[in-house]
């Protein structure tokens, strides 16, 4: 895969972009996956949602926020590595 820089060099206008996609060609190289933001949804037990909730209450952050720096101080799925 090629890295950001030279994605970054490649660039469509909006019109192009749609045209590529609509016609089902591949757009991947136009997009910047390195630092694209996906939703996740996740079944958690009721009491740790509250534990979740009254941490993230006390540290004045939302649980997203919680959660991601949870996952980043880990080593084997964080960001960093």
């Amino acid at each position: 895969m090629k890295n950001t820089t030279e994605k970054m060099n490649k660039s469509l206008s909006a019109l192009e972009f749609d045209q590529k996609f609509e016609s089902n060609e591949d757009i991947v190289e136009f997009l910047d996956l390195e630092n694209a933001i996906v939703s996740l949804r996740i079944k958690l037990p009721f009491t740790m949602h509250k534990k979740l909730e009254s941490i993230s209450q006390k540290e004045d952050k939302n649980v997203n926020e919680l959660i991601l720096e949870i996952l980043n101080s880990n080593p084997q799925i964080s960001q960093k590595s």
